[in-house]
């Protein structure tokens, strides 16, 4: 009896050890939300390599895109209407083409839309692709609202304004390279650079709209073109009709004739005039104004160009020229 409880004992215990090898394996929940997570973070990752590139195009910063691409693309490269800094107050260095110019600033109002339906991972998540649609303001819609342009600048202000866009869906791909993602096709964004404003007529500069300038002041002698004792400096430019339809940028300048050149007194920051139908400058100081030769304009930034007079100042104070000669010879 002893032998058969024993023997009934053993057969139960290897009945509950096969029914516990053969209990389907739970699920982990943690693994489920690991992996769910890793897809999640994948596309942040490649969606943060989309704003990169997409950065990297309307700068047109070649530099920042190779940076975010697996490989070069001359393409790219040659086609990105890339336009050289030059500082506001260099006059000296030319302005680069105006086409070129126009260009750049609609491809600077590049964005982005990111079709996440269309997101493709492949084994691991080392190759991705996604549809981008890149959209920037329409062109065609400022063309036709001037017959002539002030300048550029002229041009992207009106450009600010345009809600019509032109749109390109492109599909970009990526590879994993450590923990980021860079463009495997570098070369397929090149389309974007693949349109032409068409031909802008432009003014020569800013004061093609001047009609006339004179200067003005209690000690002014128009006759003479004359200051006699003077601490202020002021001058008027009467504008056209044309000049109220233009936002006016511009910096103005003191200069004194000096030997072996001239020698700038005062150069003004930017000046912005919204459609003025004249313009008057000033410039003051605490004492008289030395005598000398003088000359008090204004400057293009858009073209370097100059507008201007050119006058003398008599500073009565001072010892003059002929009677300090008189002095020295009687000496």
């Amino acid at each position: 009896m002893g032998k058969k409880f024993i023997a009934i004992l053993l057969i139960l215990v290897n009945v509950f050890t096969l029914a516990s090898c053969m209990k389907p394996k739970e699920t982990d929940p943690s693994e489920t939300e690991t992996d769910e997570s890793d897809v999640s973070t994948t596309e942040s990752r490649v969606y943060e390599a989309v704003e990169r590139i997409a950065a990297s195009l309307a700068e047109c910063n070649y530099e920042n895109f190779r940076k975010n691409s697996t490989k070069d693309s001359k393409e790219v490269e040659k086609a990105m209407p890339a336009v050289p800094e030059i500082a506001d107050d260099d006059y000296k260095t030319p302005r680069p083409d105006k086409a070129l110019v126009v260009k750049n600033m609609v491809i600077s109002s590049l964005t982005y839309e990111i079709d996440e339906k269309s997101f493709k991972s492949g084994l691991w998540g080392s190759d991705c692709s996604v549809d981008v649609k890149f959209s920037y303001k329409d062109y065609n819609e400022v063309v036709g609202k001037r017959d002539i342009f002030l300048g550029p600048a002229d041009f992207n202000t009106l450009l600010a304004d345009v809600e019509k866009t032109i749109d390109k869906t492109i599909t970009l791909k990526f590879k994993k390279e450590g923990r980021h993602y860079l463009l495997s096709n570098p070369d397929d964004v090149v389309s974007l650079y693949y349109f032409e404003v068409p031909k802008l007529k432009y003014m020569n500069s800013i004061f093609d709209m001047v009609d006339k300038v004179y200067m003005v002041g209690d000690t002014w002698d128009p006759v003479k073109e004359c200051y006699t004792d003077t601490n202020t400096i002021e001058m008027v430019l009467v504008l056209n009709e044309r000049a109220k339809q233009y936002i006016w940028k511009y910096v103005y300048r003191l200069a004194e004739e000096t030997k072996p050149k001239w020698t700038v007194i005062y150069t003004s920051q930017y000046i912005t005039d919204q459609y003025p139908s004249e313009i008057r400058v000033k410039y003051t100081q605490r004492d008289n104004i030395k005598t000398g030769f003088y000359a008090f304009y204004l400057i293009d930034p858009q073209t370097s160009n100059i507008y201007g007079m050119e006058f003398d100042v008599v500073n009565t104070s001072e010892p003059s020229q002929t009677s300090t000669t008189e002095s020295t010879q009687s000496t």
